[in-house]
């Protein structure tokens, strides 16, 4: 009898914890795969995989240090989850297999692809790229889509974090046009902001950054300056080596100016060996960057950039390229025009995830959020903790998690100095 008593008692008890578990992860609809992306080989992190849903546009990236959270809703559950990186062999696992809510270890071994396993020599590199660009209307999307994404930006002033801004937004992309002479305005809307801070000591230069990563992909004025905004006769190319991206073999075209002095980026292209999209572009410029690129901040101030670096990235989703990632970071230097003195030294860097696309009834959203970007994302909006519980983005690193400090203590002083002025003011106020 005692011994039914131990077995109805250990049976109810596992029934119960289930019952606890799936309740709670059916009330949330979520299920949230944590892990970290390792070289199978040298044991280290690999920083922005691609973590996603097989055969959908649902997905994330890995932080800095290869460090991910991936949540998908239920529905997903008996899908395949796809791991890949620049240079690696991608990885499927099927989602059942996976353990919920623990950290896990995911191996990618390095492409073992060798230059003569893919015939590049009888293509001249001045071929791959005239291919890339005339295919481009071919590779990429021609009908409007919505993009879901996350969007983080931060300035730092001498080496201190100043500004910091994170937020959700969808952005009504009207499809690939070669009208890329014109300033490409697309429709953003801001759905969540995480947080907002402001509290640079400089105001003489202004950012736009989120308008600015919009003409910066392929179909934008600018995607790199080596696609369209100069002559390709500025740089000089080469061709001899061969990789992964995402699960496809790519050439990799890497590119730097054409004579000494010239002041133009330097970087690498990444081209499919199949169709020649163009899935992959990276860039910097150093050399020349003040004849390359200058601006006032005001009529005594002068912005002297010292760098200047750009990355993104494109997925393929029903045989059409879609924007997966965009990185964007220039350091510079306040300098008095009069007195030829710097005396500050600012770095801006700001980044676009894209988590999700869809292409159903977009053509229903007529909406337009009205003002400029920068001050709709600087708006002071309420925390809204069960959205962001469910919202897909890369892991704070540690370098973030040290700016989320500094920020919060500007935050928690400036609150502190006004809590004391209005209580100064008081004293005085008429009784």
């Amino acid at each position: 009898m005692e011994f039914h008593k131990t077995i109805f008692i250990l049976i109810f008890f596992l029934l119960t914890t289930c019952t606890k578990f799936w309740a709670q992860q059916t009330t949330t609809n979520l299920f949230v795969i944590k892990g970290t992306i390792i070289d199978a080989v040298e044991k280290t992190g690999i920083p922005y995989c691609n973590v996603g849903i097989n055969g959908k546009a649902i997905g994330t990236l890995s932080n800095e240090a290869g460090e991910f959270e991936f949540k998908i809703k239920k529905e997903h559950l008996q899908d395949t989850i796809y791991v890949n990186a620049l240079g690696y062999e991608p990885s499927l696992y099927p989602v059942e297999t996976l353990q919920i809510e623990n950290n896990q270890t995911f191996k990618l071994q390095p492409s073992a692809i060798q230059i003569d396993e893919v015939t590049i020599s009888a293509i001249p590199t001045m071929k791959i790229l005239d291919r890339a660009l005339s295919n481009i209307p071919k590779n990429y999307p021609v009908s409007s889509y919505l993009s879901e994404g996350f969007y983080r930006e931060y300035i730092t002033e001498d080496g201190a974090c100043r500004r910091l801004i994170e937020a959700s937004l969808n952005i009504l992309e009207k499809g690939y046009t070669d009208k890329r002479s014109v300033k490409l305005k697309q429709n953003v809307f801001i759905n969540e902001i995480k947080q907002t801070h402001d509290y640079r000591n400089l105001r003489g230069y202004q950012w736009d950054g989120l308008q600015y990563l919009m003409n910066e992909n392929i179909r934008g004025i600018n995607p790199g300056g080596v696609i369209n905004t100069y002559p390709l006769k500025d740089w000089m190319f080469t061709n001899d080596k061969v990789t992964m991206v995402n699960g496809e073999q790519v050439h990799v075209v890497e590119f730097k100016p054409a004579r000494q002095g010239l002041a133009r980026p330097e970087g690498r292209l990444y081209i499919s060996t199949n169709d020649y999209a163009i899935v992959q572009l990276e860039y910097s410029i150093k050399t020349g960057l003040e004849k390359w690129h200058s601006t006032r901040a005001t009529d005594t101030t002068r912005i002297k950039y010292y760098e200047w670096a750009i990355a993104f990235s494109y997925k393929r989703f029903n045989n059409k390229l879609y924007l997966n990632y965009m990185r964007h970071h220039r350091n510079f230097k306040l300098q008095h025009v009069y007195l030829d003195e710097e005396y500050a030294d600012v770095h801006i860097h700001n980044e676009l995830y894209i988590n999700d696309v869809n292409k159903k009834n977009v053509n229903l959203i007529t909406k337009e959020q009205k003002g400029d970007y920068n001050y709709l994302l600087s708006r002071n909006l309420p925390y809204n903790q069960t959205y962001w519980d469910a919202f897909n983005l890369p892991p704070p690193s540690e370098a973030l998690l040290k700016m989320y400090e500094e920020i919060n203590y500007l935050s928690t002083r400036e609150r502190k100095i006004m809590v004391e002025f209005l209580n100064e003011r008081e004293k005085y106020a008429p009784q």
